[in-house]
């Protein structure tokens, strides 16, 4: 069957009926042939030519029953050696689809063993072998995928090759030695396994090629193989005569090929355990099935193979990419169906199919990825000068800013490193964290401390004796996080870079130094991210500023001042400078440069690793560092408004004869201003000397103008947004508003509630699952608000009965959600 649409020809081989048959989508101006396929639609093999180049592309959909698929192997097989004597197919080099990912390559160790027979297998790999399939993967490396056993690896998402090389059909020429795209032709969940006609082929493979670390399976820290091979890794590199720096390198890389070892052996260990456990299972289900009485003995057997599938299981999705909110398999069939399909709607939902950009509008994946990765390079490139107006600046916005810090303090903070400090940052880090491109994860320098510490510690210590840290241990990997539910523009996407594991825990040595004296250094307005202070400090604040301001007949405006990409775009030497002026030494004012100067980070899109750029400006969101050095960096900004504001110059808000102007938490800033519009203007330009030395740009568009107290608000003109009263507006996602009533501010957090309930709702997971999930999130989402809010009873049994619907489906009995909800509170 072929179907034409506006662009391209489909050619369908199968029943429709049975929607089954296989699918091939091509060009309108690529001409092809159809060498021959199956009558029951189980493979295609079609013949085309793209920039000259003949090829040949089979796609395969095995059946599910274990005997089909044989005969569809089988018959695959001799409909091959029917063309071997053409000299069309001796040319030409094979694209292999769809379920040849179910062949299991001893050699691949990114593929783990399917339930296939063993004749089956045998039968797959002649065709390959007729095929010249060359082992390309245990050549260039790539990733270790989890298998499910409930969800056969050929249907799920959970079974592709990960895209870690590719060129583009533009980019071939008669001259290419090799192809591999595993995205931008067929489907993005099966790979492809290429046939190369050069005989010497591994010296064309490019020696640059991105690679993506290997991960470790942390199931593996517990057995002695994995333990053995690592242990004598680390004696190797300690028995190296390098600086510390380059033996830390040498482990890194060395680790590569320990973790390849092991998934290879892994592999093959878990493979005759698995098989036995189903087939037990099987044998078991079909004894019940008849009616029979399992015996003490066979019923023991059967719970032994269950536990035998949850080890596999569990392994399976610790060696995730994606980490769950659960870690572990209770009910083995429902909660491994549930974590893989919420990993693949997490994969479906990072993905990028549609960008827009200046009025443009790109749906494919090479454009995406060149917008993207040229977005984030222009982004961290510095386009701004050292001369002589930022000096200017720069004077005016430091004039107030005092010296606190005092020289005791100051020294501590650039002592040396020891043991014990080292323990305790690498501590600190959260388990389960992205790791960066070095695949290197604190559970596993946890794991294996007694031997790496003297290592790690002499790492940390020549940094900062050096003062310079090494290329590679700076190398990042940008992932892009969605910040709203349908992401169009790349501002709905936050840059979250993933950075190696030394430069975590040396960043984090820091900021534990940090945390018992920076509440003294930063400007008391100031409560994001500061020892003693919290968020509800600056809302109760806030309230209470808004209050007073209506109760005293004051007339005040608010400003929601928003600094764009405030992270992104901080400078390095303004970091520098103002650490300087608060009091802290040289050294440690010139920390910001051992993290940051001469960095380079790639980003990845969609899977794949973009080449690296430079950074040349910002705090990366993701080291442990960069919110304590943008909230000391941010104090001028405190100081500056307070100083004209004593010398009457702008005015605030009068509480009992002081004058109080900014709170604010990180990058948000709340300003009361006197309701005058000279006088919003004159703190607008008060700030000015801050953003212009900082390299922040305050955006007009964005910031909002609130009306808490004006008479004339309508006469205000402003570029952004304007809130009037009676109007719910939300500061740190809580909701405030002049003239707005508590049951309001309740009805709107409840309907938040409902919202995130909806995104959440997925009728295919089970019941403990709902309980996890309404544990986990909508519990501390809720609690939040409980804490600001004065809730009546009603509203709470609203918000209960919100809960309970959640739990409940037509899937489950009442009598059972209402018996687990003693359970949930």
């Amino acid at each position: 069957m072929l179907l034409h649409t506006k662009d391209f020809q489909l050619r369908y081989n199968g029943i429709k009926n049975n929607y089954s048959g296989c699918l091939f989508i091509v060009r309108k101006d690529i001409q092809f042939t159809v060498m021959f396929d199956d009558p029951h639609g189980r493979f295609i093999a079609l013949h085309l030519t793209l920039h000259g180049i003949s090829f040949v592309y089979i796609n395969v959909y095995a059946p599910n029953s274990p005997t089909e698929r044989i005969k569809t192997w089988k018959l695959l097989l001799q409909s091959i050696l029917q063309c071997m004597h053409l000299t069309l197919w001796r040319d030409a080099r094979f694209l292999l689809c769809g379920d040849f990912n179910m062949v299991d390559i001893q050699g691949d160790c990114k593929t783990t063993s399917s339930l296939i027979s063993v004749w089956e297998r045998e039968t797959s790999q002649q065709i390959l072998d007729l095929l010249n399939y060359t082992n390309l993967w245990g050549i260039t490396g790539g990733h270790t995928i989890r298998y499910t056993f409930h969800s056969r690896s050929h249907k799920s998402a959970m079974s592709r090759m990960d895209r870690c090389y590719f060129s583009h059909v533009y980019s071939l020429s008669n001259a290419s030695a090799m192809w591999i795209d595993a995205t931008m032709l067929l489907s993005d969940h099966n790979p492809l396994l290429i046939n190369l006609c050069d005989s010497h082929w591994e010296v064309n493979i490019p020696k640059n090629l991105r690679k993506i670390p290997l991960r470790l399976n942390h199931a593996w820290i517990q057995t002695s193989v994995f333990k053995s091979k690592v242990h004598n890794l680390i004696q190797q590199v300690l028995s190296l005569e390098f600086p510390a720096c380059m033996k830390w390198e040498t482990l890194v890389v060395s680790m590569q090929e320990v973790i390849r070892e092991c998934g290879k052996y892994f592999t093959v260990t878990l493979a005759k355990p698995r098989v036995e456990a189903k087939r037990m299972v099987f044998y078991m289900t079909e004894k019940v099935n008849s009616r029979l009485i399992l015996s003490e003995a066979e019923y023991m057997q059967l719970c032994d193979a269950y536990r035998c599938l949850q080890v596999i299981e569990n392994n399976a999705i610790q060696s995730s990419k994606v980490r769950a909110r659960y870690s572990e398999v209770n009910d083995l069939h429902a909660s491994s169906k549930c974590f893989f399909d919420f990993l693949r709607a997490k994969r479906l939902k990072d993905t990028i199919t549609m960008l827009e950009v200046d009025g443009l509008t790109f749906r494919d994946g090479k454009s995406i990825a060149t917008v993207c990765t040229q977005h984030f390079q222009d982004l961290f490139a510095a386009p701004f000068k050292t001369d002589d107006v930022w000096f200017s600046s720069l004077q005016d916005a430091l004039a107030f800013t005092p010296q606190i810090l005092d020289t005791c303090m100051a020294v501590a903070c650039e002592k040396g490193i020891i043991e014990e400090e080292v323990f305790i940052a690498l501590q600190s880090l959260k388990n389960g964290k992205a790791r960066g491109l070095d695949g290197i994860t604190k559970e596993f320098v946890v794991a294996f401390w007694s031997s790496l510490k003297t290592l790690v510690v002499d790492v940390c210590n020549g940094i900062w004796r050096d003062q310079k840290m090494p290329y590679s241990f700076k190398l990042g990997k940008i992932k892009l996080i969605s910040k709203v539910g349908v992401p169009k523009w790349l501002g709905d996407w936050r840059p979250i870079t993933m950075m190696s594991i030394i430069y975590k825990i040396f960043a984090k040595i820091f900021a534990l130094r940090l945390k018992p004296i920076i509440h003294k250094v930063v400007h008391p307005l100031q409560t994001g991210f500061i020892n003693c202070r919290s968020i509800y400090d600056n809302i109760f604040f806030t309230q209470i500023l808004m209050e007073h301001a209506i109760s005293s007949n004051q007339q005040i405006v608010d400003m929601q001042i928003d600094f764009e990409k405030a992270f992104d775009r901080i400078r390095w030497d303004f970091i520098a400078i103002v650490l300087k002026k608060l009091g802290f030494g040289v050294k440690f004012s010139r920390l910001i440069y051992i993290l940051a100067q001469d960095s380079a980070s790639h980003v990845e899109i969609n899977g794949r690793i973009s080449d690296s750029f430079p950074i040349e400006r910002s705090m990366c969101q993701g080291c442990p560092l960069s919110p304590l050095f943008y909230v000391l960096a941010s104090s001028p900004m405190f100081y500056l408004p307070e100083a004209k504001m004593n010398s009457h110059s702008i005015h605030g808000i009068s509480v009992f004869g002081t004058q109080q102007i900014a709170v604010g938490f990180a990058d948000d800033t709340f300003i009361f201003a006197k309701a005058e519009h000279e006088n919003v203007q004159n703190i607008i330009a008060t700030l000015k000397p801050f953003s212009n030395a900082s390299g922040l740009r305050i955006n007009m568009k964005k910031s909002v103008l609130i009306d808490i107290s004006a008479r004339h608000f309508h006469s205000f003109i402003c570029q952004g947004l304007k809130i009037e009263k009676g109007t719910i507006f939300r500061y740190l996602a809580y909701p405030f508003g002049s003239n707005v009533s508590t049951k309001d501010k309740i009805e709107w957090v409840l309907n938040r509630v409902r919202s995130k309930m909806i995104l959440w709702h997925a009728m295919q997971w089970p019941m403990h699952t709902r309980i996890r999930i309404v544990q986990v999130f909508m519990h501390p989402y809720v609690m939040y608000y409980l804490l600001l809010l004065d809730w009546k009873k009603c509203h709470l049994h609203v918000f209960e009965g919100l809960l309970k619907n959640f739990l409940w489906n037509k899937r489950h009995n009442r009598a059972l959600v209402l018996s687990a909800w003693e359970f949930i509170w």
